[in-house]
């Protein structure tokens, strides 16, 4: 097979935007020429296209991503839009693709890579790890949903409200590993690429006119999609009338479908699945590494932060954290703070464990009692402080 594997350019960058529409019919129609021309990090180049003799075979883009992990900021490559179009499918297409797209991440200054797939097999094959479930949630019907008498909705102008929106979402993910630095150029990016496509902002306030959430959708010929739902923890209750005004008003003018999402723990998301009124499809969250030793330095300080807000550890745990490559990070975690890399320090017994896996203590999402259940003498609520369970979350729109 004459295959090749070239950056795309903005000649070629159609022929990736026509394999996506053909693989994913389902989107709102535009939704990736949009990208090419609002998001803010969008180059030609992160876009790569597979050729079979001359033929756009495959597509694959990189989208440059800044996730949070309390004070750790880390740069992180999404993998997204993966594609073949039909008539090429199971050739091996989207694996070349990926391979090269991966060699394109290791070439940059990338700490690791995500993206989220229906099924696991391709992509856990290629070295990236399903580390967490997501849940994509279509309601259906009104009646499961009583909204709450302390909230009303209203849609209201977008950039009168920008200063709300920020203070409701530095709130919402403060709880919410993973979620993803905003810049003044993400916020203008946003409703740039939303307006047209008869964009609207809700938001759901409190009795005292205080706004507790705000949802964005977006309608096209396919239906309702609500693209962003952030929410003050404490009204997390408000996104139920956010929801039925967004069923309510998409009913009203003869749309069948509307499609809202959410973290796998969410609870207002599982309530509603338990109740019958939404029919679910679950993704996973994949990760992979592509370096330890900055992952293990970017992630110190906001262990050594943890530690001092605990009031210490009782005795010092070790880590080797291992990489693609032998390449390998040595962290100390004690009461005087956290190293990294640590000199003259002998490592026996220490807890070895893979990158990706520091990387699931780090943001909640592994149980450090499994995984430092050797260490004697450090009590589990000083493990729970440091490394604490906690809900996954992204932005679904953070790529804008």
């Amino acid at each position: 097979m004459s295959f090749v594997v070239r950056h795309a350019t903005a000649t070629t960058i159609s022929e990736a935007h026509r394999i996506a529409r053909e693989s994913f019919p389902e989107e709102p129609p535009g939704l990736f020429a949009a990208h090419t021309k609002n998001c803010p990090c969008f180059r030609y180049g992160n876009t790569l296209i597979g050729y079979e003799k001359n033929r756009a075979a495959c597509a694959v883009t990189i989208i440059p991503r800044k996730l949070r992990v309390g004070t750790a900021v880390l740069n992180a490559a999404g993998i997204a839009d993966v594609c073949t179009a039909k008539e090429y499918r199971g050739r091996g297409c989207a694996t070349q693709a990926l391979l090269r797209a991966y060699e394109t991440v290791k070439s940059e200054n990338y700490d690791l890579s995500i993206l989220f797939a229906a099924g696991r097999s391709l992509y856990s094959r290629l070295g990236w790890v399903p580390v967490r479930r997501w849940r994509f949630i279509y309601p259906a019907r009104l009646g499961y949903f009583p909204g709450s008498d302390d909230y009303t909705v209203e849609e209201e102008e977008y950039h009168g409200r920008v200063g709300e929106l920020k203070r409701l979402y530095r709130a919402w993910s403060a709880g919410v590993a993973g979620t993803q630095e905003r810049s003044a150029a993400y916020w203008r990016g946003l409703w740039e690429w939303v307006a047209p496509r008869s964009g609207t902002l809700a938001v759901a306030r409190t009795r005292r006119g205080e706004a507790a959430s705000y949802v964005i959708t977006m309608r096209h010929s396919r239906g309702l999609t609500v693209g962003e739902c952030v929410y003050e923890p404490v009204h997390f209750l408000s996104v139920k009338n956010l929801l039925l005004r967004c069923i309510r008003k998409a009913r009203e003018t003869g749309l069948r479908r509307v499609v809202a999402h959410t973290g796998a723990c969410h609870p207002l998301g599982l309530k509603m699945v338990q109740q019958g009124g939404c029919r679910e499809e679950v993704w996973n969250l994949h990760v992979r590494v592509v370096n330890p030793v900055a992952l293990a330095r970017k992630l110190a300080p906001e262990l050594e932060r943890r530690v001092r807000e605990a009031g210490g550890l009782e005795k010092p745990v070790f880590f080797i954290v291992t990489g693609e490559g032998g390449r390998s990070a040595r962290m100390r975690v004690a009461g005087d703070g956290v190293e990294t890399p640590v000199s003259g320090v002998k490592f026996r017994g220490a807890v070895k464990i893979d990158a990706c896996g520091f990387f699931e203590l780090a943001v909640g999402s592994r149980d450090p009692e499994e995984t430092i259940r050797s260490k004697d003498g450090i009590s589990p609520r000083a493990l729970r402080t440091v490394f604490p369970r906690r809900d996954w979350g992204f932005c679904v729109t953070d790529h804008f």
